[in-house]
């Protein structure tokens, strides 16, 4: 297309698109190419496995990515194409490889001490070809040489093994526990005389052992032994089976090269899906098939680079990208390469060029935020981007989409339509279409035929189904929607549900799924709630009827599903994340009292536990224990035997206990001995064992220290009165404790209490007249009534205590230089702090000086006092990534600034890149919420920590994991990569510091830090520069710096009041910056503990959660839970750029740099990621 002006009524959006037509004519330019080059060349044929060094001469095509994106179809042009050269060339039909190994799928599902079985595939694989290339069998006469070699060498080598194993010299093999078959294919690894090579490899020799009973010992020289004496009887035999892999594989690839021998010949793969190590063996077989044989294969699996097939084997192993010529191959990815979905980026650059061609405004600071909601509501399918497209270039308004899942008539409604044009004669196809829609599972046959409407004839059925709509597929043997049409489908009958065809599906199927489940519950004692959430099964049959009766009734869709999720927070916590999407998909369509009632669970049923609840969650806790009391929760009865609501009332108090667990710790006992007394279960007996410990460590005897520690506490919840309680209680005990005083007066503080907070740090300077923070603290309250001069009178104190500290310097200057512009036109006079007299004037002026005098030192103090109401510069934000469904934790920029990483209380790591935002990999393997992540200096690995007290490396480019491990016992929230690549630190809340060697990473040393103190366990810490220390935030309010050659604190940091969540060293390794609960900012010179500065009282209303130096230096970062990013001047403190605007509840976590110290990411409790710009 040209650059031209259209009229947007003008414009074919098609042409925007990049069609398939660009595939259709690489494959003809390659395959005319290739037919071309093997007329100059030999066959080219391999006698060993392909390499980057020796690849595979054929032509080769791979088409790849998601499941209903038209592979297939692509494939099918591709055959036809052949087809049109089939004087030239040999052309195999499609080997529809789903269907070919549907009876043999337990062939590529093997353990990890198991390789594929090279004999059962190949065979599987000679059979298949020979059917679709219209051959016999009996003409793979090489093939079936090679089989009968290896049958017959497999059987002596049986018997030889057998006979071995009464022999006193091999009794050790009496304690094989494993297939012989199994244990035989690791010689197969190995020469002769790499035996003991083969041992220093620790992996391979846990292999070895593996396979044998406990207390069998096996080493190198038993192991040379049985290979040499197997070698002795079998001589060539034993390579003939030891090597059946190659010999098989090599055998099927000549007999391909010599079928193509007059005419080139084409192999046509669909569906290559399921293959594993199985893809290694096909490699084998296509290297020795030779130039003339090409190979054209569709799957899902990304076999280009090859990623998925890389799980058990220890052997180095190789993607087609690496295997092949690139003048001979073509590779088609459907999830990203423009012929499958749209991603982010797409969108962005699709509507971008339409709006430029069309003169059509599209705001660039606009896109991102567009192209998301777009993509929202289009899942990115191509066809439902250009009816927004359409949409928006006849009215330039996006505003439709916001009610388009209400609606539905812009996109929904005429994609539903596309889809079901061929219905338009034929209502009964249309009733089966929506019956398939509306199942949640397609695994039972009784509600297959339910959905189709047959009681016989099911297979027919579905074969004439199949043909007529090709957005059908099969999934397991059972029919399914592609996941785009299914996924328009559903919101089409969610706006249509009422309608009598799609309410007679939905009674029909309700009908079958309530009946299945009354049998089903029946399996179970009536008073056993716990045995049925045990059950997997149980749970996604109840999952089932629940999404029917959503679809039936959203209100008693409400019902079932909130008495699940009460039994489930309890029983079966993990499974309340699949209860939490089901009921957001339903939930636009509940009446307002439903949903109330929805959200309540929603906010605090879906996290493992209710431990340091936020607001918000503690409050949606408690309005469910009212519901729960006025017995309006229970399970529905029947289905279910009984309704439990006994049980779901205590299983709310079990949670509520888990709450008040770290708030109020007799509370928490109170409603765990409820819990117990009616539940009788051994877990939250355990729980509640384990509170009244705690108690008893508080309260043998309770201690100034004790209430404090419990004030500080309500304090982080954001709960002052509750916190001047416990001080107050302090203060009984001890009425000089100067600490009490401050931290009562920081309470009143934050309720906006000047007066008594004023009091109470006065106090505390009666019983201590030198203290620092009481006379800091009470300056910024008399700063904040405008009463300038008793501020300045107490920073002078504070200076002259502390005349090293150049924030109060820097502080008491700027308040000297406001009073003296205040004071202009005065003299000298008595009073305190600086001296001062009204000169000889009128009465009236003195009232109006005075007047204007109050106005504007309290405007001063507004300004001092809530300084995000006077912004300085904001940060903006570039763009947003919305790939995780749950809080978003840890963040890391890669330190070579293409990707960013982002863990999840989802248990997932996403990498992406930090330009495109297309994802890269996403790490899965971690069972629990997954709090922080750490880049390798190389950019090719990261480490992650998480509430599953596990370490695990993974690989950035793939997403597989290299090593895990296990040995924690506590949620790790802290990690760090040293600058030298050769070492992984992680703090976790049970005190301990584990660094890992990464040359060998089960040498590990382990400091227990709660020797030193810190039994409340540790947060984050990080790496010097010169690799020789770590800084670690603790939750005793302490900061450490660890000498980590010498195993001992070099320094202790003790500024802080409350808990210390985040630190960072400056790349000079002279200052250490540290953040957390007490909502300041410190940084302090790591060789004198001096602070250099730190952030005024109120720049932060919550916790600093997350902490970054910049890498060139110049500029701190922050994130908080107060919402806020803020970026100050790392030499004095100066606030450079924030944002301060977040929504409610969208907590800041994570906080990263980019190498260039020009953009900074974020992560946030509302799921997402941001990237910003600095101004």
């Amino acid at each position: 297309m040209n650059n031209a002006f259209v009229s947007p009524e003008d414009l074919d959006l098609n042409e925007i698109f990049i069609g398939r037509e660009r595939q259709v004519n690489d494959f003809i330019a390659y395959l005319e190419n290739w037919q071309q080059q093997i007329q100059s060349t030999g066959s080219s044929s391999l006698t060993m496995p392909p390499s980057p060094n020796n690849r595979i001469a054929g032509f080769f095509v791979l088409l790849h990515g998601r499941g209903g994106f038209g592979k297939s179809t692509l494939l099918n042009h591709y055959h036809d194409i052949a087809l049109e050269h089939k004087n030239e060339l040999l052309v195999s039909e499609i080997l529809d490889w789903e269907y070919a190994i549907q009876d043999r799928r337990m062939l590529f599902n093997v353990t990890q001490r198991e390789s594929i079985d090279a004999y059962q595939y190949y065979n599987l694989l000679y059979k298949r070809l020979a059917s679709v290339m219209g051959k016999q069998r009996k003409e793979f006469t090489m093939y079936r040489a090679a089989e009968q070699s290896v049958l017959s060498a497999r059987s002596k080598a049986y018997e030889i093994l057998e006979e071995l194993r009464h022999e006193e010299g091999f009794s050790w093999l009496r304690h094989l526990s494993v297939a012989r078959d199994v244990f035989l294919a690791v010689l197969a690894t190995i020469a002769p005389a790499g035996v003991g090579i083969m041992l220093t490899n620790e992996l391979l020799l846990a292999k070895v052992r593996e396979m044998f009973d406990a207390g069998a010992e096996i080493g190198g020289e038993q192991l040379q032994r049985l290979r040499t004496y197997l070698q002795e009887q079998l001589g060539g035999d034993l390579s003939d089976y030891l090597d059946a892999p190659l010999q098989l594989g090599l055998a099927l690839g000549q007999d391909l090269a010599r079928f193509a021998i007059r005419r080139p010949l084409l192999l046509f793969f669909d569906t290559y899906e399921e293959i594993d190590e199985g893809d290694k063996l096909l490699q084998i077989c296509m290297g020795a098939a030779g130039a003339r044989v090409g190979w054209i294969i569709s799957g899902r699996d990304n076999l280009w680079s090859g990623t998925t097939q890389r799980r058990r084997s220890m052997d180095a192993e190789y993607g087609y990208r690496e295997l092949v010529y690139p003048n001979r191959s073509i590779v088609v990815d459907f999830s990203a390469d423009g012929v499958g979905d749209f991603t982010l980026s797409d969108i962005e650059q699709y509507f971008a060029l339409i709006c430029q061609k069309t003169h059509t405004p599209w705001l660039p600071e606009e896109a991102q935020k567009n192209a998301t909601r777009i993509l929202e509501i289009t899942r990115g399918v191509p066809l439902a981007v250009r009816i927004v497209a359409g949409k928006y270039l006849e009215t330039a308004d996006l505003s439709f989409l916001k009610e388009e899942v209400y609606t539905g008539q812009t996109i929904i409604e005429p994609m539903v339509m596309r889809y079901l044009v061929h219905t338009r004669d034929n209502h009964d196809d249309r009733v089966r279409l929506y019956g398939l829609a509306l199942l949640r599972r397609i695994e039972d046959a009784e509600l297959i035929a339910t959905a189709l409407g047959v009681t016989q004839g099911q297979e027919n059925e579905l074969v004439r189904m199949h043909r007529r709509y090709g957005f059908i597929f099969t999934k397991r043997g059972q029919p399914s929607l592609h996941q785009e049409v299914r996924h328009f489908l559903r919101l089409w009958l969610l706006q249509n549900r009422t309608s009598p065809e799609v309410m007679g599906a939905i009674k029909r199927l309700h009908a079958v799924l309530y009946a299945q489940f009354v049998l089903k519950d029946k399996n179970y004692a009536p008073t056993d709630l716990r045995k049925r959430l045990e059950d997997k099964e149980w749970i996604q049959s109840y999952f089932d009827l629940t999404e029917l009766t959503f679809w039936l009734n959203p209100g008693d869709g409400v019902k079932f599903l909130l008495s699940f999720m009460c039994a489930a927070s309890v029983y079966q916590r993990e499974a309340n994340r699949e209860a939490r999407l089901q009921g957001q998909f339903f939930e636009h369509i509940m009446k307002e009292k439903d949903h109330s009632i929805w959200k309540y669970a929603d906010n605090c049923l879906v996290f493992n536990n209710n431990r340091r609840p936020l607001r918000d969650e503690f409050t949606s806790l408690l309005d469910l224990v009212r519901l729960a009391s006025e017995k309006n929760i229970s399970f529905v009865s029947p289905p279910l035997s009984r309704p439990f609501d006994k049980e779901l009332e205590a299983a709310l108090w079990w949670r509520l206990a888990e709450a008040y667990s770290t708030i109020d710790v007799h509370e928490a006992i109170f409603y765990y001995e409820k819990a117990e007394r009616r539940l009788r279960d051994k877990e939250v007996k355990k729980a509640l064992e384990d509170t009244r410990q705690i108690k008893n460590t508080l309260a043998a005897p309770h201690t100034v220290h004790d209430y404090l520690q419990l004030g500080r506490e309500a304090v982080l919840d954001n709960d002052p009165e509750r916190a001047i309680k416990y001080f107050n209680e302090a203060l009984v005990l001890n009425k000089d404790s100067v600490a009490a005083y401050i931290e009562r007066g920081s309470a009143y503080l934050s309720q906006n209490n000047l007066k008594n907070s004023i009091e109470d740090f006065t106090q505390a300077l009666n019983r201590d007249p030198k203290n620092v923070v009481a006379y800091r603290k009470r300056a910024g309250v008399y700063e904040a009534q405008g009463n300038l001069a008793l501020a300045i009178s107490d920073l002078e104190h504070t200076l002259k205590l502390d005349p090293d500290n150049e924030i109060i310097k820097d502080r008491l200057q700027k308040l000297r230089d406001r009073y003296k512009v205040i004071i202009q036109g005065y003299g000298p006079g008595p009073g305190p702090g600086p001296h001062w007299q009204p000169k000889k004037r009128t009465v009236p002026v003195i009232i109006v000086g005075t007047i204007i005098l109050f106005l504007i030192t309290g405007l001063i103090g507004t300004i001092f006092y809530f300084p995000q109401l006077f912004s300085n510069h904001n940060l903006a934000l570039l763009a947003t990534y919305n790939g995780h469904n749950d809080v978003v934790e840890g963040v890391a920029w890669s330190p070579n600034g293409k990707y960013i990483a982002a863990t999840s209380f989802d248990r997932e790591i996403h990498i992406f890149d930090a330009n495109t935002r297309r994802i890269v990999s996403i790490c899965r393997g971690h069972t629990d919420d997954v709090w922080a992540v750490t880049w390798s200096p190389d950019s090719t690995k990261i480490a992650s920590g998480s509430d599953d007290a596990t370490m695990r490396i993974w690989d950035a480019q793939t997403g597989v994991q290299l090593f895990s491990d296990d040995q924690g016992k506590q949620a790790i929230q802290g990690i760090s990569w040293s600058y030298d690549s050769n070492s992984i630190a992680a703090s976790d809340l049970g005190g301990t510091l584990r660094i890992w060697n990464v040359s060998d990473l089960h040498k590990v040393t382990v400091i227990s830090l709660p020797q030193t103190g810190h039994t409340n366990g540790s947060h984050g810490l990080a790496w010097s520069r010169d690799n020789r220390y770590l800084v670690i935030g603790n939750e005793n309010r302490t900061v450490d710096v660890w000498d980590v050659s010498a195993k001992r604190i070099i320094t202790t940091y003790k500024e802080h009041t409350t808990a210390v969540y985040s630190v960072a060293w400056s790349p000079d390794d002279q200052t250490i910056a540290s953040g957390g609960s007490d909502n300041t900012l410190r940084v302090w010179n790591i060789h004198t503990g001096k602070t250099r500065f730190v952030t005024p009282d109120n720049t932060f209303q919550d916790s600093i959660y997350g902490l970054a130096w910049s890498p060139n230096g110049s500029y701190l970062a922050t994130a908080s839970k107060d919402t806020s990013v803020h970026v100050f001047n790392s030499s004095n403190g100066q606030l450079l750029a924030s944002y301060t605007g977040g929504k409610p509840k969208a907590y800041m976590t994570g906080i990263s740099w980019s190498p260039d110290s020009k953009r900074l990411v974020t992560g946030n409790f509302d799921h997402k990621v941001y990237i910003w710009q600095l101004p």
